[in-house]
């Protein structure tokens, strides 16, 4: 099995190789990133690594993506970063029959990466979702702004007075945002997985304990009945497909769907070593194999994780 996995550099993508090593999958690992390979950080964790042009370089990335994939064969391409995910899910479409493509197709993925939409369709689905302010100056603070197809929590901004929301709705787009109350209460990230065969498989809750630059280095996996039943609602509503995550907050006993990421999690380690493996998942579909049933994982709730750096080093 020859996997290709991309933006090796990344938490996201170094986390579903670990993944992959908790398997007793045979496998042949490549990945991909921008930087050289003294120069990412996850390059030494594959068998092979290659330096490719920036997925905004469409035509080039085109080109260095199909050339690997061709020249070793590869059975599965698993983009990582926002970017490469939606670009990925046009080249499944151009060439499908090449490679397992893990990845929706373009108006599932656009649904997902639109916070606006995707809170609509929450809320169409009867799924709480903080209250969206459309027009005229909110009365009722703290609120929140948040870029519509913003990563992790770059670009948010909380306002707690009328006088600092109005410095920045007088300087900033603000159809470019979306704009909610500000809810205060516990965070949870559910690592799910649907199959690409049927429907919603399951699903990983974990309450976010602490949080750097939108990414939980503080965590514990838990058992929640509510978040698995909304996440099924709002992933077989779409027909999604593969694996996602999706964040809620909850306070006095609502659960607030917050958004929906439609790749694999930064923190998404702390699923996997509990036995929801959604990388592993996927390789079995791309294999063609049925995933096991849900019923006989030996799922680890209440495992805690918490995160440290570890530096990787080159002779240059």
């Amino acid at each position: 099995m020859k996997i290709l996995i991309t933006s090796l550099g990344s938490n996201t993508a170094i986390s579903v190789v670990k993944g992959l090593k908790l398997t007793k999958i045979r496998y042949e690992l490549f990945g991909t990133d921008i930087n050289a390979f003294n120069e990412c950080a996850g390059s030494s964790f594959v068998d092979h690594f290659f330096q490719i042009s920036p997925v905004k370089n469409k035509k080039n990335y085109e080109r260095d993506i199909l050339k690997i994939i061709k020249k070793y064969k590869i059975d599965c391409v698993i983009p990582i970063h926002d970017l490469e995910v939606d670009f990925n899910s046009i080249l499944q479409q151009k060439y499908s029959k090449l490679t397992f493509w893990a990845v929706n197709n373009q108006e599932i993925i656009n649904l997902c990466n639109n916070k606006f939409s995707a809170s609509l369709k929450a809320k169409e689905l009867g799924i709480d979702v903080p209250a969206i302010l459309t027009s005229g100056i909110p009365n009722k603070f703290p609120i929140i702004a948040k870029p519509l197809e913003g990563v992790s929590s770059i670009g948010i901004k909380i306002f707690n007075t009328q006088k600092e929301w109005l410095v920045f709705a007088s300087s900033h787009d603000l159809s470019k945002f979306i704009v909610q109350d500000y809810i205060i209460g516990q965070e949870y990230t559910v690592d799910c997985y649907s199959s690409y065969d049927s429907v919603f498989y399951g699903c990983m809750p974990r309450k976010r304990l602490e949080t750097k630059a939108g990414i939980s280095t503080k965590g514990s996996t838990i058992k929640n009945e509510k978040l698995q039943d909304l996440c099924c609602r709002f992933l077989n509503a779409i027909y999604y497909r593969g694996a996602c995550n999706m964040q809620f907050i909850e306070s006095k006993g609502i659960y607030y769907f917050i958004e929906i990421n439609p790749r694999f999690a930064g923190a998404g380690i702390l699923s996997y070593k509990a036995n929801f493996n959604s990388p592993y998942y996927t390789i079995l579909e791309a294999c063609g194999h049925a995933l096991p049933t849900i019923e006989d994982s030996n799922f680890i709730f209440d495992l805690k994780m918490v995160r440290f750096w570890e530096e990787t080093f080159y002779e240059t």
